[in-house]
């Protein structure tokens, strides 16, 4: 309680009270403040990690790949996804038993991101760590033409961000690779133009905090395999307790007397 009214005191000018803002690394008053301003679109994040609650954003930051590989924020994505000059692939990164579950309802963000927006899996995706993964085989094997073709963005996607962090980075060079054997098979007969645009298509990002932030947005997922909406995140949601945040009026345990059913 003291932290707490130390963090809220202010001084007073005449009768009227002017709040004196007293900086916070982890207070939750402030990051509520902040996270609110990110989805109003008031304040790009220096770090995508920010616009997270702060159990999320820890766990993201100890992701060897979140400071080395683009990040986008659940914001920024969802107004990439409502921008009609941009199309936007999502490469879905997490492993079988996890897109089983439920995916980013994309529908639901309006009639441009359904039409504008195309996803794809990586594959069956084995992950332990950073290190320990079978990514790179699959980027490897991932067919960017046929998958992602005339995109402009390309946005991995995992359960917080760990799996798409390495094959964003993966996918990037992949791009980058395939851009500059085109280039160089248009420079023979093309402009220094042409050869930009094709390199132009590594644009790659990591969703920071992936499908466990869109849901603690407040947007929604779906369940795949009836298509209808969900709150089931993860199969080990009860797990990630501290990272999935249960939605209001939501997880109540039935009255004395009664089965549960509304």
């Amino acid at each position: 309680m003291v932290k707490r009214h130390r963090a809220l005191c202010h001084f007073t000018r005449g009768h009227t009270p002017v709040p004196f803002p007293i900086p916070h690394t982890h207070g939750p008053t402030s990051l509520t403040l902040s996270v609110q301003s990110y989805k109003d679109g008031d304040k790009v994040p220096d770090d995508a990690a920010e616009a997270l609650h702060p159990k999320l954003a820890a766990h993201v930051l100890g992701f060897s790949t979140h400071t080395t590989t683009p990040q986008i924020t659940v914001y920024a994505l969802d107004a990439l996804l409502k921008d009609g000059g941009k199309k936007v692939a999502i490469v879905d990164c997490r492993p079988p038993n996890e897109r089983y579950v439920s995916s980013i309802d994309f529908a639901s963000r309006g009639s441009v991101a359904a039409r504008t927006t195309i996803t794809a899996a990586l594959g069956d995706v084995a992950f332990v760590d950073a290190v320990d993964n079978n990514v790179s085989a699959l980027v490897d094997a991932f067919d960017l033409t046929r998958e992602i073709d005339g995109c402009d963005v390309l946005v991995c996607v995992s359960a917080t961000g760990e799996e798409a962090g390495v094959a964003s980075a993966l996918i990037a060079a992949k791009l980058d690779g395939n851009g500059d054997d085109k280039g160089e098979t248009a420079g023979e007969t093309g402009s220094d133009e042409q050869k930009k645009s094709k390199k132009s298509k590594s644009d790659c990002r990591s969703l920071c905090g992936g499908v466990v932030a869109w849901f603690n947005t407040g947007y929604g997922l779906v369940d795949p395999n009836t298509g209808t909406a969900t709150e089931s995140v993860h199969p080990g949601q009860r797990q990630r307790a501290g990272l999935v945040r249960p939605r209001r009026n939501h997880f109540k345990f039935p009255k004395e007397g009664e089965d549960g059913k509304a």
